[in-house]
């Protein structure tokens, strides 16, 4: 659910950001249109790609971790 919550975040977030480029840009030259637009949708690629990676990594290895303790307790309790 939370990662799925997040995703949608990401997804309107984008969309919020073009319909604001868009309106900012009406009439704009082309080269104002690409001086504006890769840069920000190069740091939207990065930050998903790389950074959203290293997220769930992160998170996932704190699960693993939480895992790791129940199994520990299981353990110890002998069930």
């Amino acid at each position: 659910m939370h990662l799925s919550h997040n995703l949608l975040q990401w997804e309107t977030n984008n969309l919020a950001i073009s319909i604001y480029l868009r309106e900012i840009l009406a009439g704009a030259s082309f080269q104002y249109y690409l001086l504006t637009y890769l840069p920000t949708y190069s740091w939207i690629l990065f930050s998903y790609f790389y950074l959203g990676k290293r997220q769930l990594a992160k998170i996932d290895r704190s699960i693993n971790e939480v895992i790791f303790e129940l199994q520990e307790l299981e353990r110890q309790f002998g069930n």
